[in-house]
């Protein structure tokens, strides 16, 4: 199964990523709990590139903890293992990366949130998501910061650290 994503879709999967590529040890709080986060057999992103990507799952082993399972969750942390291949639809060129995280999505009282990777990330914005922001799909090994308003739109991103590798030049 494929699915084009457009600005709002990308934003719920943003918020999934959140849930699902990363991974942080934290000792469990009494209101916490711990969950498996299923990943679609694929996703093709549309508006991105110049040309389609498909994103297949290669491997998911994460299980989100989110922090006050009786609420509104405050954080949420992902640990375990996610791998991924990237496909040029128009060309067939494949890339397999890791990005296993780690990261952490904190939900502040007013709704927004901000979400802190580390590690190996794969992060895309598409057209009318951050549309100053070059490269628009990227892995990268090191810090970034993703605000969200309460709407769970992308206010502001900000790379703190790392190697960034544009994806889109590496598939053409």
């Amino acid at each position: 199964m494929k699915c084009k994503l457009t600005p709002l879709a990308f934003t719920i999967l943003m918020m999934l990523t959140a849930l699902s590529f990363s991974k942080v040890a934290i000792v469990e709080a009494a209101n916490s709990c711990r969950q498996f986060i299923p990943e679609p057999p694929s996703i093709t992103l549309s508006g991105v590139c110049s040309f389609d990507v498909t994103i297949d799952f290669l491997v998911n082993q994460e299980y989100s903890i989110l922090v006050n399972c009786s609420g509104t969750p405050t954080a949420i942390l992902t640990t375990g293992e996610l791998k991924v291949s990237l496909t040029n639809d128009q060309n067939g060129k494949s890339i397999d990366l890791n990005i296993s995280g780690p990261g952490r999505m904190v939900t502040d009282a007013d709704g927004s949130s901000t979400l802190t990777t580390y590690g190996p990330w794969l992060i895309f914005f598409p057209q009318g998501v951050l549309p100053n922001f070059s490269p628009r799909l990227f892995s990268i090994s090191g810090q970034t910061s993703t605000t969200f308003d309460s709407s769970g739109t992308a206010t502001a991103f900000q790379i703190k650290g790392g190697t960034l590798v544009d994806m889109c030049a590496a598939l053409q």
